[in-house]
């Protein structure tokens, strides 16, 4: 691959986030990035989302048990493990961006 290109995708990514060869397969970039920012608060956040009562709260336990499992579902969709199975990745990801879609002012640290 032309180095010049190359160099130029990197400066593109850490100025907007992306680069222009991401596009080609957008979702599959998303996927990865997600995946990959999801496992980081699991591992590391401290906040949760807490509904309930504060006496009633799991302080976070219930909310890493569930950015685990999203991010597992990002990381499928990214790494396309899903062959032929043009259905059955639909389904995946319309149910990872639809968690996404009820869970995005909850991802914080």
């Amino acid at each position: 691959m032309n180095l010049l290109r190359r160099i130029k995708w990197f400066w593109q990514r850490g100025h907007r986030g992306w680069a222009e060869c991401d596009t080609w397969d957008f979702d599959s970039y998303l996927a990865g990035v997600l995946a990959g920012g999801i496992t980081c608060l699991a591992e590391n956040g401290r906040g949760h989302p807490c509904k309930e009562e504060p006496d009633k709260c799991d302080h976070g336990k219930a909310w890493k048990a569930e950015l685990v499992e999203a991010a597992e579902r990002f990381r499928k969709l990214h790494e396309d493990s899903f062959g032929a199975d043009f259905e059955g990745k639909n389904k995946a990801q319309d149910e990872a961006f639809q968690w996404l879609a009820r869970r995005v002012g909850h991802l914080w640290d």
